[in-house]
């Protein structure tokens, strides 16, 4: 799960690759986070964090880590419906949040 999605992520050797991007609800998240092998969170934000902790049912930490795409990922972008710029929102809720799912494809160009 991530915050963004910073195109510097994908490997330097994709020269095309193409994008899909679907917008998903939270539990729709959960569903999949439950069928998960493995769950790893970059999001930083702690009220993000602590929101998705909730719905999700899992321990999940703030991270700043960076992030780098690998074949095989399923990526789910979590973000704050409207950001408060220059503001720390501390209490979300599930209804602050947009969800994405990524699916990135090497050697396509539309």
């Amino acid at each position: 799960m991530l915050n963004a999605l910073p195109l510097s992520i994908f490997p330097e050797s994709w020269k095309e690759y193409a994008i899909q991007v679907k917008r998903v609800d939270i539990y729709t998240l959960k569903e999949r986070v439950l069928k998960a092998r493995k769950i790893k969170s970059y999001i930083r934000h702690p009220g993000t964090v602590e929101t998705l902790q909730r719905v999700l049912g899992i321990p999940l930490p703030v991270s700043a880590e960076t992030y780098k795409y690998e074949e095989g990922d399923e990526v789910y972008i979590v973000t704050l419906k409207s950001p408060a710029r220059g503001q720390e929102v501390q209490l979300v809720s599930e209804h602050d949040l947009d969800v994405y799912h990524i699916v990135a494809v090497k050697g396509v160009w539309l």
